[in-house]
């Protein structure tokens, strides 16, 4: 039998356990610190197994990498759509034409809890001009091309459908530095959503880094 013991804030908790089960003792102190100090003085009345500091060590470095890959791909994607949002505001304009207007239905997979899902999305094309250069384009707002992470359901979708039919002539936004860049509306969607859950990642990662620190110089009975 192994035993985890440590002090936090006039407490003790000892948790008994076989080496069948290295680790779960620590897992309290990955949730249970406000602060680095409080942590510091736990850690001087904490002993863990040698097989339950290898697990926790292993699922810390886990856990932080996967929070961190998460966060580096989600945030940066959010703030990019936010500023996408903002920018558009100041982008001229010129008529356009709507030359198909449909709702789309798509099949997605959730890899992680192993489900498919049907999701919908506005597919509209229209083409325009600028400078005499024609161009085509299906972005009717910023971040709506990630259709399967906003989840829209078909009844929003067919409103969005229906304020461009076939042959409509709306106004189009388009970058000035880049005339290929355009959008039906001005604004964004999705992008404060992705900047909260990257952010949210980036706070588990640290959680989870300082859990492995934890696991790392706490010593083994």
């Amino acid at each position: 039998m192994g035993c985890a013991r440590w002090a936090f804030r006039g407490r003790e908790w000892v948790v008994w356990g076989r080496s069948a089960r290295p680790g779960l003792a620590a897992l309290p102190m990955f949730f249970g610190f406000a602060d680095m100090a409080s942590a510091s003085t736990a850690v001087e009345h904490t002993t863990i197994t040698a097989g339950g500091k290898a697990f926790s060590i292993a699922m810390g470095i886990a856990l932080t990498a996967g929070f961190l890959a998460f966060s580096a791909w989600t945030l940066p994607l959010g703030l990019r759509t936010l500023r996408l949002g903002r920018a558009i505001e100041d982008w001229p304009s010129t008529p356009g034409e709507i030359v198909s207007s449909e709702v789309g239905e798509r099949q997605g997979y959730n890899a992680q809890n192993n489900y498919s899902f049907t999701y919908y999305e506005p597919k509209i094309h229209y083409t325009y001009a600028v400078d005499g250069v024609s161009y085509a384009s299906q972005r009717v707002q910023a971040g709506m091309e990630d259709a399967h992470r906003l989840a829209l359901g078909k009844a929003a979708v067919s409103a969005i459908v229906a304020r461009y039919p076939v042959g409509a002539t709306p106004a189009v936004r388009y970058d000035p530095a880049d005339p290929a860049v355009s959008t039906l509306e001005i604004g964004q969607v999705g992008g404060l959503k992705q900047v909260v859950a990257g952010a949210g990642m980036l706070v588990l990662a640290v959680g989870a880094a300082v859990f492995t620190i934890w696991s790392i110089v706490t010593p083994t009975e």
